[in-house]
């Protein structure tokens, strides 16, 4: 299993790649977070031996929604839409994908 920065484990077994949360009680989602999970959905995506793909969570709370208030995505004016763009820039890049 690899650990990354941003609270995100992806583990290979059995032809299955399993992504997990791993930012307990609540999983909130950031940018960074999302466009981690889209690098990890792209990576078993090219592997010929993942069949399926598996996105779960530690705790309770799968994930209780965005992270407004701990970044960017935040604030208001030009640079709050700048943060969303991201935002809805990495969740397209998941849809794109095969698996």
């Amino acid at each position: 299993m690899t650990q990354t920065p941003h609270r995100l484990a992806l583990q290979v077994a059995d032809h299955l790649g399993i992504i997990t949360l791993a930012h307990p009680p609540l999983n909130f989602l950031s940018v960074e977070l999302l466009g981690e999970i889209a690098d990890a959905v792209e990576a078993c995506d090219a592997d010929p031996q993942v069949r399926a793909i598996v996105l779960r969570a530690q705790g309770k709370t799968f994930c209780a929604g965005a992270d407004l208030v701990g970044g960017a995505a935040g604030e208001s004016g030009p640079d709050g839409l700048a943060a969303i763009r991201r935002l809805y820039d990495q969740a397209l890049r998941l849809f794109g994908r095969r698996k």
